[in-house]
């Protein structure tokens, strides 16, 4: 943990000295470094601010604290009141404005994130089909998407409707049967006109209805979050088969390749992203159930170490991540793009949730990241 706290403060320190535009860029997915960008760019932001945030609760060092806030600023009037672009503008959202309000306790903070979470339900909700919160021209659920609607269950302790987006959000994802018997998961659901599924298929897997294993872990993710912030069984029940699957198919390396169902493993590329997130909420699980705590601490040990020793740079970056196989849409299913090799990517979501992961197993307080009901 002092080694990401040293890597981002360097990193930071000399990405303001030479800041010359208004907006944080999307981070290089080859070096991991970002640069300042002259239109907002959502998304990789957020995960970033979650970074400082975090660092700066771990430390006390006030100077990460003032570059979230500083990066934030100038997001203000694009989160709260202008059209989103898409769901995952959410993550700037929940990260930036709702951690800034929860951190600061400024009543300024506070109605810049409730107006946010606003924002997030009125423009990326598709009504016709109440079930799809991005790619709605394309009529399609997408099973990662609840980690970038963090900020619904935040809000709703004060504006309780929006519970009603972020619980239809799950609900839809098991009424589409998203999650398999074996606990594994489809990565996204085409539907019809009328919301009924009409396919499934992936952006990122091997194949249609084979496991990315990113998505697995988003999933996890979710379904944690949605029974952490409702208390309902169902989530809980959801969250334990989906992490069952990720411990049972572990294996030897706790680090999975972009999806275990590639024959080629030993020559693709590992996803350290997805190990990290799903550790993390392996750590939620484990309270959560303690009935399945041995096997899932057993789990989270594991990949602790392997990242630790084999992924973490000496600059605080977690290396080796992976997009997976990178795919177009055609008229059923998807068209193969090549992946990338050698070269893998640093990944922002794995730079934000190394930290997180660290974060908890220190014992490290996130009770001040409390939602709705948790």
């Amino acid at each position: 943990m002092d080694l990401l706290v040293r890597g981002t403060a360097t990193a930071m320190e000399h990405l303001f000295r030479r800041r010359d535009q208004p907006f944080l860029g999307r981070i290089n997915n080859w070096t991991g470094r970002h640069a300042w960008s002259g239109t907002l760019v959502t998304h990789d932001p957020g995960f970033h601010l979650g970074r400082l945030f975090l660092l700066h609760r771990y430390t006390g060092d006030d100077r990460f604290l003032r570059w979230a806030l500083a990066i934030l600023e100038p997001m203000l009037p694009a989160l709260t009141e202008q059209p989103l672009p898409n769901a995952m503008a959410g993550s700037d959202i929940y990260y930036g404005l709702c951690w800034a309000a929860d951190i600061t306790g400024e009543a300024r903070w506070q109605a810049a994130a409730l107006a946010g979470a606003r924002n997030l339900a009125r423009y990326a909700w598709v009504e016709p089909l109440r079930q799809c919160f991005i790619f709605p021209s394309a009529r399609t659920q997408v099973v990662d998407t609840a980690g970038f609607l963090l900020s619904l269950p935040w809000a709703a302790q004060q504006e309780p409707r929006l519970m009603g987006y972020w619980r239809a959000h799950h609900d839809a994802i098991l009424a589409l049967r998203m999650i398999r018997a074996d606990g594994s998961v489809f990565h996204m659901a085409q539907l019809d006109e009328e919301g009924r599924l009409h396919y499934y298929t992936t952006a990122q897997g091997l194949l249609p209805t084979t496991t990315w294993s990113r998505a697995q872990a988003w999933a996890m993710h979710g379904f944690t979050t949605a029974y952490e912030s409702s208390g309902e069984p169902r989530y809980l029940e959801a969250a334990l088969r989906l992490g069952d699957w990720w411990v049972g198919h572990q294996g030897g390396d706790p680090v999975p390749i972009y999806d275990r169902a590639d024959e080629e493993g030993p020559k693709r590329p590992k996803d350290s992203c997805a190990a990290a997130m799903a550790a993390n909420t392996l750590v939620r699980l484990a309270e959560a159930a303690p009935h399945a705590a041995p096997r899932y601490r057993a789990a989270v040990e594991a990949t602790v170490r392997e990242l630790i020793h084999w992924y973490l740079s000496d600059a605080g970056v977690l290396l080796h991540g992976s997009w997976g196989f990178r795919r177009e849409q055609v008229t059923h299913g998807i068209a193969p793009r090549r992946l990338r090799f050698p070269q893998e990517d640093v990944m922002p979501y794995g730079n934000y949730f190394i930290v997180e992961l660290l974060y908890r197993e220190l014992g490290c307080d996130m009770r001040p990241f409390r939602l709705a009901g948790s």
